[in-house]
């Protein structure tokens, strides 16, 4: 059978013995706690980072045999920057592409050639190409083997752009195995990329396509089978932006995925793909512990500015949330504000969320992501008021718009994570079977270890945090600790914003 690197029909292996480091950069200290780091989450169960770098583990398995790979993640420790190395990748969102460019010109002083790619450098080649030798221009997987072919010689070319979106039945599966373990929250396996949606915030379709590329449901097996051996008793997150898009390629994969012994897992759906009965019991079967949706706003003209109106009812929005409670499974809601909200409307949102008993509501502000439509048309009209891209990661104003938004983003994250406000809401999912240990058909880690990882939250002279935690352990519907550990990060987090 042949390798990957061989299927491609590039030369053969490399004639010198070659180190490559993959980097993973983190926001600085200074930039304060984003919404996704999981400060207290982390700190609770000990583990340094939130997720590791799907993108990475690919790349690293897309890698011509013979070559050494090594993977730096910032999150889970500081970057060697002396260590002997042939060749730097890194890959970056816009908000933390700043971090990428200090990191790319760190090594390139110390003569080590540089590549970047990721969706921002995707978006702008001519920014990135100042900060390093070669940039790699959409989905890197087929292109890799030759980025890493020309840099033996020394002839990596300035640009490097695929001519074809990459044929996911023909991936290898991630190099779980480079991974220090226990050094991350969750783990990501994705069975399909594109979306034939085209809303105006989102830069999936102009990255990943207008169509569903699908792996092979066997090959995702394998992928999961294959991370359960190197992590087992692992949480796991299906990083799929709509998992549940194509009813008879979701149904046989999730049959599949109840065979096997994962943790309960995470995954992302559209909401009108969530209104089937017979969908709902598989993901509760195969393990599924919440669903993320973007639910993004309960305003129908805000929706169809969006362009959500094919996915997004709003009048259908709380009978499909209590159809998934109901089948004991949560819904993670997420909600963007925009120019248009203000205090009636935001009070509006959160009387909503408290009717519904979402536990862990999203709430981002609405942002122009370099990619999406959103963004050509506000730097068409001048209305990008910032160029400081630190600020893209849906918690800063970047629009022509008062900071009122984040202050009232920070006000509702406030009152939504209050103890009793979050409790309430557990409560509820509780009594519906939804975040329970007798849903979970796997022991967790979290389970099997009892109040340990809880002592560091306990020794604290916060009684209301105190109080907190006892009416959530004597709960007679026996909550399962990770919605505890949840809770207590999200409050947290909200806490930070103030």
């Amino acid at each position: 059978m042949l390798t990957f690197y061989e299927s491609q029909n590039f030369p053969p292996p490399l004639r010198y013995a070659v180190k490559i480091k993959l980097i993973n950069p983190a926001r600085k200290p200074e930039w304060k706690e984003n919404f996704w780091e999981f400060r207290t989450l982390r700190k609770i169960t000990g583990r340094p980072a939130a997720s590791p770098s799907l993108a990475l583990l690919t790349l690293a398995a897309a890698t011509p045999d013979g070559v050494e790979v090594v993977i730096a993640d910032e999150h889970v420790a500081p970057i060697d920057f002396d260590e002997p190395v042939d060749l730097v990748a890194i890959t970056s969102f816009t908000c933390i592409i700043e971090r990428a460019y200090e990191i790319a010109g760190e090594f390139r002083r110390r003569g080590v050639p540089v590549v970047v790619g990721g969706m921002h450098a995707s978006f702008f080649p001519e920014e990135a190409a100042q900060f390093c030798d070669a940039v790699v221009i959409g989905e890197a997987d087929e292109i890799w083997p030759r980025v890493v072919r020309d840099a033996e010689p020394g002839c990596l070319q300035k640009v490097y752009r695929s001519e074809r979106l990459p044929d996911l039945t023909r991936l290898p599966p991630p190099r779980w195995d480079i991974l220090p373990r226990h050094a991350y929250c969750y783990y990501s396996v994705q069975t399909t990329r594109g979306c034939p949606h085209y809303c105006e915030f989102c830069l999936v379709t102009a990255f990943s396509g207008r169509q569903y590329r699908r792996k092979r449901i066997e090959q995702v097996v394998a992928e999961i089978a294959a991370l359960l051996q190197t992590a087992p008793n692992e949480s796991l997150l299906l990083a799929d932006d709509n998992l549940l898009a194509a009813p008879n390629y979701a149904a046989p994969l999730l049959r599949e995925l109840a065979s096997l012994p994962t943790q309960p897992w995470v995954c992302q759906s559209s909401i009108n793909n969530l209104q089937d009965d017979s969908i709902l019991d598989l993901l509760r079967r195969a393990g599924c512990m919440y669903v993320f949706v973007g639910f993004e706003s309960l305003s129908p003209d805000a929706i169809a500015r969006m362009g959500k109106q094919r996915t997004n009812v709003v009048a259908h929005y709380k009978e499909t949330i209590r159809r998934v409670h109901a089948h004991g499974i949560a819904v993670v809601g997420s909600f963007m504000l925009t120019p248009d909200d203000n205090a009636d409307s935001v009070r509006r949102l959160a009387d909503f969320i408290e009717e519904t008993a979402m536990a862990f509501p999203m709430i981002n502000i609405l942002t122009p992501v370099p990619g999406s439509r959103l963004f050509d048309q506000n730097l068409a009209n001048g209305n990008i008021t910032i160029a400081d891209w630190k600020r893209f990661d849906g918690e800063h104003v970047c629009l022509d718009a008062s900071d009122a938004l984040e202050h009232l983003r920070a006000a509702l994250l406030a009152e939504l994570y209050r103890y009793d406000k979050v409790l309430g809401r557990l409560r509820q999912n509780w009594s519906q079977n939804v975040f329970t240990r007798r849903a979970c058909s796997h022991p967790r880690a979290l389970e099997r270890r009892g109040l340990l990882p809880f002592l560091p939250s306990m020794v604290t002279w916060d009684f209301r945090r105190i109080a907190f935690l006892i009416k959530c352990l004597c709960n007679r519907n026996r909550p399962d600790l990770a919605s505890v550990v949840h809770a207590l990060n999200f409050h947290d987090y909200a806490q930070s914003l103030q």
